[in-house]
């Protein structure tokens, strides 16, 4: 029996022992989470600073887009009446050809209008611009 409780003694130490060493490694374990707690705090904080500056650029990347927008819509409206300018443009410059050839034809019929046209033309400076606004 003395062997009994002696055993029973030593096993009891081996086991104060074994929870001794359990309670370390908990201990050893919770510094350890302890220490990636505050490691993922801190990457929490980057994730959410980067994320603001992302938001950032992207605010800034749609406002571009829409001052982009903006500006081709302006182009469009350019090139538009650029097109219908070039369209008068184009029929005042044959409506002046055609002009030139109906006069050209009608002095080439008729010997006066070249005679009064040379009239008018030394007539013309003697005109006061001043005169033909009233």
């Amino acid at each position: 029996m003395k062997k009994d409780v002696s055993s029973a003694g030593v096993e009891l130490a081996e086991a104060r022992s074994q929870i001794e060493k359990v309670r370390k490694s908990l201990a050893e374990g919770q510094v350890i989470i302890d220490e990636r707690q505050v490691e993922l705090q801190a990457v929490q904080r980057r994730i959410a600073d980067e994320t603001k500056k992302l938001k950032g650029f992207n605010d800034e990347l749609d406002s571009l887009k829409e001052a982009i927008n903006g500006r081709k819509s302006d182009i469009v409206e350019i090139e538009l009446k650029t097109g219908q300018l070039d369209k008068e443009v184009d029929k005042a410059k044959k409506d002046a050809k055609d002009a030139a050839d109906k006069v050209a034809k009608r002095e080439a019929e008729f010997d006066w209008i070249a005679d009064e046209c040379q009239c008018v033309v030394e007539f013309l400076p003697l005109l006061d611009p001043l005169d033909a606004r009233d």
